[in-house]
């Protein structure tokens, strides 16, 4: 679990760094889940058109480039990475206003 946590603030970081925080709203939308006696963060992120086009899987990967592909597929089969409140395969290619939800945890 301490390997999530490690990408997840690679991933805080990298969104900041970017100016990101204040362009597509990752500081503000964070909503705070408590399961099993561990937060979880949710981000919420809204897909532009520049963005649009891309597999998910892909842009998975430019948002946290430091996190293995097998990461990202074991967070979607666990229904971690949602697309449009549904569960993701990957595969799927990103459309303008779609909603990728995260569930990160701290």
């Amino acid at each position: 679990m301490m390997r999530f946590g490690y990408y997840c603030m690679i991933f805080h970081f990298k969104a900041s760094e970017a100016g990101a925080d204040s362009q597509r709203g990752f500081a503000s939308r964070g909503k705070m889940r408590i399961s099993a006696g561990k937060a979880k963060v949710m981000q919420e992120i809204k897909i532009s058109a520049d963005e649009a086009g891309q597999r998910l899987d892909k842009f998975l990967h430019k948002i946290m480039p430091l996190a293995p592909s097998s990461f990202f597929y074991k967070m979607l089969r666990k229904k971690n990475i949602t697309l449009n409140g549904k569960k993701a395969e990957g595969n799927e290619r990103l459309k303008k206003e779609d909603i990728l939800c995260l569930y990160l945890s701290d």
